[in-house]
Parts: C-alpha cells; structure tokens; sequence
C-alpha cells in the first residue's frame, strides 16, 4: 500500500539500492521492487459538500523529486537518508524583517558562532528548534533504528538541560557539561530537551 514518507524512501538489497527524496509528496509505494511516488492526488468529495475544486482542473503543478542510486545495505547507513531528505524538504530561504512578523535584531547577546546547537551523531535528527520560557526547546529523533548515544552541543552556556515530553512537563534532568549534554535514543525513539541557558 501507499504509505506518507516524509521527506524520503529507500529500497536496498545488498549491492543496491535507490532512494527517492520527496519536497511535500509524501504518498510513497514500493511493490515488487518498484518504488513509486504519487505526484498528484484528487479528492472529491461531492456527496457531502461541493467540492470541485479539489480536482484542481486546469490547475499548473510543479514537483520536486530527487533520485539517488546507492551501493547497497554497505553504503545505506553512512548515507544519512534522513538528514540529507530534510535538507532537500526544507531548503534555506531569504526573508526581509518585518517588525509585525519577526525581530529584527537579537534581545540578547548572541555568541560568534555559525551554530546554535550541534546534534551528534549525524543519525540522530533535530526537527525543531523554538524559544520558550527562557529556554531553548530541539526535537530530535533516532532516525537510523538503533539504540544510540546522542549529544547536544551548544554554542552557549548551559544551567541546565531537562528531557521532557511534548508538551513540555515532567521530564527528568539531563547532565550537562561545558555546553553538552548526552541524550540516549531507543531505535526511532522521539526526545524533547528543554536547554537553560544561563543569564
């Protein structure tokens, strides 16, 4: 059946393999050796509502796909699929500061740096970064389907670091040295870490 993968799929035997990177078609299907990606899709759902305009009819579509071949199950792991499918999902945008919309200068000293955060090793995925409370909040993953040591390294200095759930209560502290802390994943596990920066 046709599954949502986001950002991409793999299909590897022991000498080869392809993965399909996707930017916002996540209907993906392999069967019988053959990988598929749905470019379109037509919802109609007229016996409840009128709903025409869901066919999009003479509607301009553009699709961003990637194809990658691969040297199999041996390169599968070093090719870091998830990361390399996140950056093709989201790439880097200019915007121009708008007062109503986002700051236009930082409130607080920030360090020279070109990171805020580090995620190591590079199987281990942040999705989201967001400020909240006065601490710094990433959500990362195991995106591999081992059990891993991850770590944290921040370009600031930390006061404290909490493992936490989504909604940011409970949790327990996490230690935390000279700016890095050490998160352990279960296979595909999902973490949220509270960072406290120190004031």
């Amino acid at each position: 059946g046709e599954f949502a993968a986001q950002n991409y799929m793999a299909l590897a035997g022991k000498d080869k393999g392809l993965a399909v990177l996707n930017r916002g078609l996540p209907g993906n299907n392999t069967t019988d050796g053959v990988m598929m990606l749905a470019l379109m899709r037509s919802v109609d759902i007229g016996i409840r509502v009128d709903s025409g305009m869901a066919l999009e009819k003479g509607s301009r579509h553009v699709f961003d796909y990637a194809i990658i071949p691969f040297g199999g199950e041996k390169e599968l792991a070093a090719m870091n699929l998830a990361r390399e499918g996140a950056e093709f999902a989201n790439p880097p945008y200019v915007y121009e500061p708008h007062p109503d919309r986002l700051p236009l200068k930082a409130s607080a000293p920030c360090p020279a740096s070109d990171e805020l955060l580090r995620v190591e090793p590079a199987s281990v995925v942040c999705t989201a970064v967001y400020p909240e409370n006065g601490r710094i909040i990433a959500r990362l993953y195991e995106s591999e389907g081992r059990a891993t040591a991850g770590r944290i390294v921040a370009a600031f200095a930390l006061a404290g670091a909490r493992e936490t759930n989504a909604l940011l209560e409970g949790g327990r502290e996490l230690e935390s040295d000279s700016g890095k802390v050490v998160v352990s994943f279960r296979p595909f596990e999902i973490k949220t870490i509270a960072l406290t920066p120190k004031t």
